[in-house]
């Protein structure tokens, strides 16, 4: 905490009255990272009609947040915190996003609320995976190629999913 107050530029009973333990700091950081990560993915997802363009430019968002909040990226998705209250915040920013591509495949594809969060599921857990991936590979390639070979591995997948009556 004193190393933290430091950085911080304020005393150490100053960061205390904010947080009263370091796990309330770590969590209130964790809570900043996701909703960095939420909120840049949603805002992809709006920038377009296009289900395509969409796809494009949510991995593209999850590539940004690992590229340029390389801290937030390891707190978020490579944590080794075994807290609780540390993993449902972690487990939240995931879900989060997985509801904001749900919304839009339940909207755009007729499809039943089950397969809707399956399909958003596997979109966002294959972004996160292939960004890792991209970053634990120490970038082998070029962002904008990763985001494109994501993309395209996700439409790939996308284009085979038949749209699926409502009622079904």
């Amino acid at each position: 905490m004193d190393e933290i107050a430091i950085h911080a530029g304020v005393s150490k009973p100053v960061l205390y009255q904010h947080f009263p333990s370091k796990l309330d700091l770590y969590i209130a950081v964790v809570d900043s990272h996701a909703e960095k990560l939420v909120a840049d993915v949603n805002r992809a997802l709006l920038t377009t009609a296009d289900n395509r363009q969409r796809v494009q430019a949510a991995v593209e968002a999850f590539f940004d947040f690992i590229d340029d909040d390389n801290s937030g990226y390891r707190l978020i998705f490579a944590s080794d915190a075994m807290d609780p209250a540390v993993i449902r915040r972690v487990e939240g920013a995931t879900e989060a996003c997985v509801d904001a591509v749900y919304g839009l495949v339940m909207q755009d594809s007729g499809m039943d609320p089950y397969r809707s969060r399956m399909l958003a599921a596997g979109l966002v857990g294959a972004s996160v995976v292939n960004a890792r991936y991209w970053v634990d590979a120490s970038r082998p390639i070029d962002k904008a190629s990763a985001v494109d070979t994501t993309a395209a591995l996700l439409w790939g997948g996308l284009a085979g999913v038949p749209k699926q009556p409502a009622d079904d």
